[in-house]
């Protein structure tokens, strides 16, 4: 049905609609504009497959400086924007409407780590680059980016900047807010908002970057980012614990949280109805524990020191006086 759509609308297309069609092809090239409705169809539809719209067409910039003339011409002929990143969001936010009139702008295309300073620990980044190629990068330097989450294989960084993202390690190292140490964006008039350069003692009035993280767009378009990297852990130890109530887990989480200090890096609670979905969808996977609790808690921790039984023992000491309180 999308494709019929897609497929009978351009013949059809105002004169108006024609003339930004062919301004977006002449500044992107062929592999930066497409109307072709085999190319265009996967981005129509969310994640979850539970909202789908339709397009005038895809547009996948290369560059910056891209970008900037694509949104000059969108605010020219008045065209919609919307932004799309891995496409891996649950909320339908990258999804266009249904009026087939807005463009999808993809920064796929720009995927390049522009640089990576081990010593200073940052890394600049463009936004179509996969936070699991990001991880893989710091690692190769015995360094970490200390944000990560289920969808790191699709998951873009201009996505995850855009919608603040949280991950697994928020507890510990907080959002991507606090990751973010400078922003290249493109506004709507096509004006680039540089602030990539890192400076710690910044007093010069606003910070403009933290209006654009997390407005998911819709202040203007990311394009790269620095971002701050960390040393790797030398030793790592996990926890699945089972609980009776929620006030259990937060009591739990007092006592790791004081007793644990930096180590704790990952304190995740998963309700039985969660863990029976798991179980239910994943035939091979089995329950951590025998006894089923209605609420369970996952604990995770790191040290920078190789030093993993002394970590472990650390952990142990913390559930079993926790156990016996």
């Amino acid at each position: 049905m999308t494709t019929t759509t897609l497929t009978q609308k351009a013949p059809h297309a105002d004169a108006a609609t024609n003339t930004f069609v062919a301004e977006a092809r002449a500044l992107l090239g062929d592999k930066g504009f497409t109307q072709d409705p085999e190319r265009v169809e996967p981005w129509l539809t969310d994640w979850r497959g539970r909202y789908t719209g339709r397009a005038l067409g895809l547009a996948s910039p290369a560059s910056t400086d891209e970008v900037a003339g694509l949104m000059k011409l969108c605010t020219k002929h008045a065209v919609a924007v919307v932004p799309q990143g891995g496409n891996s969001g649950m909320a339908g936010g990258a999804t266009p409407d249904t009026s087939g009139t807005g463009v999808i702008l993809s920064l796929r295309r720009m995927d390049a780590i522009r640089s990576l300073d081990k010593d200073a620990g940052h890394v600049v980044c463009e936004a179509g680059v996969i936070l699991q190629t990001l991880h893989e990068a710091a690692e190769a330097e015995d360094l970490r980016f200390p944000l990560t989450l289920g969808g790191k294989g699709s998951a873009t960084i201009g996505g995850l900047v855009s919608t603040n993202a949280g991950g697994t390690q928020v507890r510990r190292y907080g959002t991507m807010r606090a990751q973010v140490l400078g922003l290249e964006a493109v506004l709507a008039d096509g004006q680039v908002f540089d602030a990539l350069t890192v400076l710690k003692k910044d007093n010069r009035g606003f910070d403009l970057k933290q209006m654009l993280l997390g407005s998911e767009g819709t202040l203007g378009i990311v394009t790269a980012a620095t971002l701050r990297l960390l040393p790797a852990p030398r030793s790592r130890t996990t926890a699945w614990v089972g609980l009776s109530s929620v006030i259990d887990a937060r009591t739990l989480l007092r006592e790791a949280d004081q007793r644990l200090g930096d180590a704790l890096e990952g304190f995740e609670i998963v309700p039985s109805h969660c863990l029976d979905s798991v179980l239910d969808h994943l035939p091979d996977a089995r329950a951590p524990l025998a006894e089923k609790h209605a609420w369970n808690a996952l604990i995770e921790c790191t040290s920078p020191s190789d030093d993993a039984a002394g970590l472990q023992e650390r952990l142990e000491t913390v559930l079993a006086s926790a156990l016996e309180s």
